[in-house]
């Protein structure tokens, strides 16, 4: 046994999974804000920065439950589970965001085009848990062969 402890949970405990989503979740929220940032900048430089709000916005919401779901994936065993626990926890949060009132009144969208975006954090999740798979090494076929002498 080490003297050192480990850093993360033993594989293929309930642990495990609880270890990504601990991880992946503020992983990705602070991805989010810093995202969010870069695109208030992009949009700040343009003549007419309302035209391009709320696209960059959600673009940087998508980017970052895509790097939270490679996050995950890649902390835990279980790829899909604490995908899908990252995304619906970034829906909660915004969730949450949108009951406090900032000063600032906008337009809301229709309620099936909020649930198709809000749903689309989830899709965006698992699609990351899906491109940060860990993936088995394939040999060359070169070195599967035999040599003959």
């Amino acid at each position: 046994m080490s003297k050192y402890p480990a850093k993360t949970a033993p594989k293929n405990s309930p642990l495990g999974a609880l270890y990504a989503c601990v991880y992946s979740l503020p992983t990705s929220l602070v991805s989010g804000m810093l995202l969010l940032l870069l695109s208030a900048a992009i949009a700040y430089a343009q003549a007419d920065p309302a035209v391009l709000s709320r696209p960059l916005s959600l673009c940087s919401l998508y980017l970052s439950a895509l790097l939270g779901g490679i996050i995950s994936a890649r902390k835990s065993d279980n790829p899909l589970l604490t995908s899908l626990i990252n995304g619906t926890g970034m829906v909660l949060f915004l969730w949450f965001l949108s009951l406090f009132s900032f000063g600032i009144s906008t337009p809301v969208p229709a309620p099936l085009l909020s649930i198709g975006m809000h749903a689309g954090v989830i899709a965006a999740s698992v699609l990351g848990s899906f491109a940060g798979m860990k993936r088995a090494k394939r040999r060359s076929v070169s070195r599967n062969r035999r040599r003959r002498r």
